[in-house]
């Protein structure tokens, strides 16, 4: 039991870390008042109920629409590849380790990959949001055009959950990934203006959250090796 909520904290944890990704962080107030079609002023300066329903509304609405764009990648992985998947188990398991470490090292920057440093920002369209189904459909289109930005940690989840996972499985832990990422995101909608202050104070160090990124994806990869996470349970348990 304490080995399954460790995972699912992992991943919980991987979708907290992408959401201080340097690259998503500076944006949401834009995308925000973007989404609920109220301008960022009036959303920290006019706290009235109205507003904040609308603010809420959008963006659960758009919480739900990268994460199913971010479930589906994981139900995909598994079901697209099962059979390979299962009969080269532990080859797999090693290479997608590996990979997994080779995210870590990106983020810690130590090198460089075109394909995760390429953004799609879909704010420049004109028209703002406000809808409930826009909104989820810009939560579609943010999956599809931001996945650079999460990319490391949510290819790195999509690997674990590929390597010997059942398909329930895949859906629970990229259902937790998109909570920690989505969580926040609905908090900075609601108090826009403590969320604001609190990126000024933090925003010389995004940097860090980046190498917090790599150590935790390089520790992931080296327990997807493995081909477990006890080590790491006996470990916490022992430090309680």
């Amino acid at each position: 039991m304490f080995h399954l909520n460790l995972t699912y904290g992992i991943a919980f944890f991987g979708g907290l870390l992408a959401f201080f990704s340097p690259c998503i962080i500076p944006i949401i107030p834009g995308y925000i008042a973007f989404i609920s079609g109220i301008s960022v002023e009036t959303i920290t300066s006019e706290k009235n109920y109205k507003n904040m329903i609308a603010v809420f509304t959008a963006s659960l609405a758009f919480v739900i629409g990268f994460s199913i764009v971010f479930v589906a990648l994981g139900m995909g992985s598994v079901t697209i590849f099962s059979g390979f998947l299962k009969s080269n188990l532990n080859t797999v398991r090693i290479v997608g380790g590996i990979v997994i470490i080779l995210f870590g090292l990106y983020c810690l920057g130590l090198f460089r990959l075109g394909f995760l440093s390429r953004e799609v920002n879909i704010l420049p369209w004109k028209k703002r949001g406000g809808h409930i189904l826009g909104a989820l459909f810009l939560g579609v289109a943010f999956a599809a055009g931001w996945v650079p930005c999460v990319g490391p940690i949510l290819a790195s989840i999509v690997l674990y959950t590929s390597i010997g996972s059942s398909l329930t499985r895949a859906v629970e832990l990229l259902s937790v990934f998109s909570l920690g990422l989505g969580l926040p995101f609905i908090l900075a909608g609601l108090f826009l203006g403590y969320f604001m202050a609190f990126f000024k104070r933090i925003k010389g160090y995004l940097r860090l959250f980046s190498i917090v990124s790599g150590i935790f994806l390089i520790l992931m990869g080296i327990l997807t090796i493995t081909g477990n996470f006890e080590l790491l349970s006996v470990h916490i348990i022992n430090s309680l």
